[in-house]
């Protein structure tokens, strides 16, 4: 499960979840007694929290769309992604599947602004410049692994590009991890292995069923 802070009102809050495989969207409201769904069978490619709202790239119709998942609207679609957009074009809209942020170039001097920064399967850190077009490989000589085996110490200390990436990922975040260095565990790694098992298996989540 995934959740956003979002404003419900000027004076209030609201809570909205969203699971990754379940195609239904939730949310809380100050004051109400229970969940409600806002939204079935959408297939959420990525979502982004602004200024109190709630927004995601869908695929509706045969075409990607940007929406507007909170508040909940009569027109919702904000905006339609151009068949020409391939999926890294798509993700640099927004950082991750399920959960990204915007920062403030200005208050975080070593990020770059007018950027976007984001992640692939094979490259978990790269940085693209949306005024220039230069896209460039950040985490190749932090590589801790090959895969297999390790291959060098952690490179610390992280910057604040691997840490905001970081957050993008809750399943290397909530586990205490860097992402960039753990966004894929080797075999061999197994004292971290055990006490991430060991972790997991402190956990109960209660069952929720969506009515």
């Amino acid at each position: 499960m995934n959740a956003a802070v979002c404003s419900a009102s000027v004076t209030s809050i609201a809570v909205v979840a969203w699971f990754p495989w379940t195609r239904v969207v939730i949310g809380a409201e100050a004051g109400r007694p229970a969940w409600e769904v806002l939204h079935r069978g959408l297939f959420l490619r990525s979502i982004l929290p602004f200024q109190g709202r709630l927004y995601a790239t869908v695929a509706m119709g045969g075409s990607m769309k940007i929406i507007q998942l909170y508040p909940r609207s009569p027109h919702p679609v904000l905006a339609h992604v151009p068949n020409d957009f391939g999926v890294l074009d798509l993700c640099s809209y927004f950082l991750n599947r399920d959960r990204c942020l915007s920062v403030s170039a200005r208050d975080l001097p070593s990020v770059s602004s007018n950027s976007i920064y984001f992640s692939l399967h094979r490259d978990p850190v790269v940085v693209h410049s949306v005024r220039t077009g230069f896209s460039e490989q950040l985490a190749v000589s932090c590589q801790i692994h090959d895969g297999k085996d390790r291959i060098r110490p952690s490179v610390r200390p992280f910057t604040i590009a691997d840490h905001l990436l970081t957050y993008c990922h809750p399943h290397e975040w909530t586990k205490g991890l860097m992402f960039h260095e753990y966004h894929s565990i080797p075999e061999s790694f197994e004292e971290l292995r055990k006490n991430i098992k060991a972790k997991d298996s402190e956990l109960w989540i209660p069952r929720f069923a969506v009515c």
